[in-house]
């Protein structure tokens, strides 16, 4: 504040020794500059005025400067204000006062006043089907994605990535699901604990970045499955087993348990029975106690509470092809979808929302590690745009934006051991970024009032993003450009 008014006071002054007959407005313009850039948000930043009609460039890449900028660096830190933030190539290479930081010659500025930066969302929980799919992640502002169900498509996907042959979210890649039955199209079934090592080393040699397991897993074939990837140097990842019970998985290196409710609900209801969860009346003595103990344990979950909405019921189902993003899904994506119908009721969906959204608040409170994942591709979970329900049912669930936030942020950085890569805004750090026109930490919504959106390194504005979604959705009506399936059967069920 103290900055800002300054700079306020300064900017008169300056005037006033270029024009003296304008003294007698000194005094009372130098006090209204000064209010005026002290009226700062619950977030501390200086949004007192309307971002800039600023006419941000389609795309740029190269050196940048994000000048003037309020800076959310979602490292656990204070928020920063009047800062520039530059980056060359793929990496922020520096991040300070405005009067501290030299723009270089030729740098491509964007004018950052009265907008906000902030690292680029995560989504730890999506089945990718279609390449199509990354611009709809990259144009509601997610950055890096961790792929649940595997194949070799999302692994060239992911080298390509990378490689900056193809524009998309930096992908983490799990193996197809191991299981005891099939599952989805394509599933790895293992029902003997002496196959374990085999199908855990073809899957490290395979280039996976983690084994996912599913909850019908035999005790046996768990044990196996943990030991196996211990050995081959994987890590193991996904549903909370049934018949391996929730004490064996909190001991096992299992790096994150997702879906909180259908995970741990089970072993919560007195007499065991069907894992379903969107019926189950909920123990609340019970679920602190547990919340508790994985708060102890340091565990990470995902909640992946979006997937209530997709609980739609028939008429909903019906009207679905008639939402607006549903435009840029694939014709084969929304085939599938529809066909499988729906899977819930609106008093069901209300009743799980309601006992899901505790069981997170005891979770948070009890201070157990979450991500922000969205099944994102499962049915009628459209990726990408699934993210804000995800966010919102954070922040309804009693979380602050700054915690839910942090959950899609650093959280996910620090789960991947990645920290130091991205998830935060600071020097050398991976430049995945958001522009925006809003205070997400006043709204979570905010966070879809984007100016535009950084990928490593490449800047995107949001009238960029539009047009290539146009691109998708036309493509789809276009002879010759069919999507490209990641795998033999995208998930659906």
């Amino acid at each position: 504040k103290e900055q800002s008014a300054s700079r306020g006071v300064s900017y008169f002054m300056a005037l006033f020794s270029r024009y003296p007959s304008l003294g007698r407005w000194v005094v009372p313009g130098a006090v209204v500059a000064s209010l005026a850039c002290n009226d700062a948000g619950v977030s501390g930043l200086d949004l007192s005025c309307r971002p800039s009609a600023f006419a941000f460039p389609a795309t740029a890449s190269g050196t940048i400067a994000y000048v003037n900028i309020n800076v959310l660096p979602m490292d656990g830190g204070p928020n920063l204000r009047d800062q520039t933030v530059l980056i060359e190539g793929d990496r922020i290479t520096r991040v300070g006062p405005v009067a501290e930081v030299r723009v270089p010659d030729g740098a491509v500025r964007l004018d950052g006043t009265c907008r906000v930066l902030m690292p680029g969302l995560t989504d730890m929980h999506v089945h990718l089907g279609y390449t199509t799919e990354l611009v709809l992640l990259l144009a509601n502002g997610v950055t890096t994605v961790r792929e649940m169900w595997g194949a070799t498509g999302h692994l060239d996907l992911r080298d390509e990535i990378a490689r900056g042959e193809v524009l998309g979210p930096t992908m983490i890649v799990g193996s197809t699901g191991l299981r005891a039955t099939v599952f989805m199209g394509r599933t790895i079934v293992i029902n003997d604990p002496a196959e374990a090592d085999s199908i855990v080393a073809s899957l490290a040699a395979a280039g996976y970045d983690f084994v996912k397991v599913h909850e019908d897993l035999t005790a046996s074939v768990y044990d196996a499955v943990v030991a196996a990837a211990e050995q081959h140097g994987i890590a193991v990842a996904g549903h909370a087993p049934f018949p391996a019970g929730l004490e064996r998985v909190l001991a096992t290196n299992q790096t994150s348990i997702e879906h909180m409710a259908n995970a741990f609900l089970p072993f919560l209801r007195s007499g065991g029975g069907t894992p379903s969860w969107w019926n189950a009346s909920l123990d609340g003595g019970s679920i602190q106690a547990l919340a508790r103990r994985l708060g102890s344990e340091g565990v990470w979950v995902t909640p992946t509470l979006a997937t209530l909405r997709a609980m739609l019921t028939p008429e909903e189902v019906a009207a679905y092809p008639n939402r607006t993003e549903v435009r840029y899904l694939t014709p084969q994506r929304l085939s599938n979808w529809q066909e499988v119908g729906p899977w819930g009721s609106w008093g069901a969906r209300a009743g799980a929302i309601k006992g899901e959204s505790s069981m997170l608040k005891a979770m948070a409170d009890a201070g157990v590690r979450l991500l922000v994942g969205t099944d994102g591709g499962f049915t009628h979970l459209m990726p990408g745009f699934t993210i804000h329900d995800e966010l919102e049912m954070f922040v309804q669930s009693g979380l602050t934006p700054e915690e839910t936030l942090m959950a899609a942020t650093s959280n996910a950085a620090e789960f991947l051991g990645q920290l130091d890569e991205f998830g935060v805004v600071a020097a050398g750090r991976r430049a995945d970024l958001l522009l925006l026109d809003a205070d997400p930490l006043e709204d979570v919504a905010n966070v879809k009032q984007r100016a535009g959106v950084m990928v490593r390194g490449q800047w995107l504005s949001e009238d960029e993003l539009r047009r290539m979604l146009e691109e998708v959705a036309d493509g789809f009506t276009a002879e010759g450009a069919p999507a490209v399936a990641l795998g033999p059967s995208p998930p659906h069920h």
